[in-house]
């Protein structure tokens, strides 16, 4: 009797003990992926967008182009150029060559597109979520955070990073009661590249 009790709570031993080990080095992959994320100073990559709202669903296509020290671009399909220089943003209507500037809008759809966006949140915000999930055989890392200036639409992002490569794959953005607003898939995403200086060239 003493024998199976005391094998009993060796067993109960040995799994708590090897739970606890997988929890740590989940923990730490965690970090390391995250930091991986941060650690990405330039990137291009092709995308693919649908917003969604009330009345319709939006479908974009195009390129993205990010460099830490010259910001953002966005080919928007064969339409339109954006160039993100710090809170400005200079547009290019290529369909009839009109050049115009706009202001930098924390909440608009275009801008939260950018994995850049959230690179910046990861230094910055303090309620980082974290999680693991498989999709068609593919192992993600869910990174969720909120989205700063309480806008109902868009409240929180969670992207979905490769665990095979740490890079994201894909970004969904949801509104305050959970329904997905925004999703973003990243195709031939290549990060820390030299990016060429004169597409971020505003004339």
């Amino acid at each position: 009797m003493k024998k199976s009790v005391l094998l009993i709570l060796s067993g109960i031993i040995l799994v708590t003990v090897i739970f606890a080990a997988a929890c740590k080095q989940r923990n730490k992959d965690a970090i390391d992926v995250i930091n991986h994320i941060k650690d990405i100073s330039t990137y291009s990559c092709k995308f693919e967008m649908t917003l969604k709202n009330d009345k319709q669903v939006i479908n974009y296509s195009g390129k993205q182009f990010y460099d830490k020290k010259l910001g953002y671009r966005m080919d928007l399909g064969k339409d339109r150029v954006f160039v993100y220089k710090g809170e400005k943003v200079f547009v290019s209507d290529l369909q009839n060559g009109r050049k115009y500037t706009t202001v930098k809008d924390t909440q608009n759809v275009f801008n939260l597109s950018f994995v850049g966006e959230y690179i910046a949140l990861l230094y910055t915000n303090e309620e980082i979520k974290s999680q693991y999930k498989t999709i068609d055989g593919k192992n993600y890392q869910l990174i969720e955070l909120a989205i700063p200036g309480g806008i109902r639409e868009l409240n929180k992002a969670v992207l979905y990073v490769d665990i095979h490569d740490s890079l994201p794959d894909k970004l969904i953005i949801y509104d305050v009661k959970g329904n997905e607003k925004l999703q973003v898939n990243y195709m031939e995403f290549t990060p820390n590249i030299e990016v060429n200086k004169q597409l971020f060239n505003i004339n």
